[in-house]
């Protein structure tokens, strides 16, 4: 891959979550990073998913709440960066 290569496919914050995610989960099915949960659901928001795992998705203080929301950032490097992808 040359510079060139680079700059044309992660030229957009969008291109580099679609690459994260295709890294991620290869065969299209997104899991729960939390819980490996394959029942997750799309949220409005871009590049968020919401699990509802019983399990997964309870406050420390025992009492449900509305899931577990998720991106691809999680668990990697990128998680909490305040950068653009488009930087790193």
């Amino acid at each position: 891959m040359t510079l060139k290569d680079l700059e044309r496919d992660y030229a957009t914050e969008d291109q580099c979550y679609a690459a994260l995610v295709a890294e991620r989960w290869p065969d299209g099915k997104v899991i729960c990073p939390r819980c490996g949960n394959d029942k997750v659901y799309k949220i409005a928001k871009p590049w968020r998913w919401l699990c509802k795992n019983r399990e997964c998705g309870t406050r420390e203080s025992g009492k449900p709440n509305k899931g577990y929301r998720f991106s691809p950032l999680v668990g990697s490097i990128f998680e909490n960066t305040n950068v653009p992808l488009v930087t790193w």
